[in-house]
């Protein structure tokens, strides 16, 4: 079995985007991205996830998405 580190979705823009990883993975790379000056858009949700013990959909629902909505437009 392979695991992953993160799952990033790409939406088109102006769509709220969450971004799920492990935790120390997501501020590393919000201080790189500071770091270079890049903007983290407000549309971004970064969702702290242990792959193993956690899951997707409850993850997603703590973060705000919305399960009653159509994901895409």
């Amino acid at each position: 079995m392979q695991r992953s580190d993160s799952i990033e979705h790409h939406w088109p823009s102006g769509s709220f985007k969450h971004l799920l990883q492990k935790a120390g993975i997501q501020n590393w790379k919000r201080q790189q991205r500071n770091k270079a000056g890049i903007r983290i858009p407000d549309s971004l949700s970064f969702v702290p996830m242990d792959f193993e013990t956690q899951s997707l959909t409850d993850q997603l629902k703590t973060a705000g998405f919305k399960t009653d909505e159509a994901t895409f437009p």
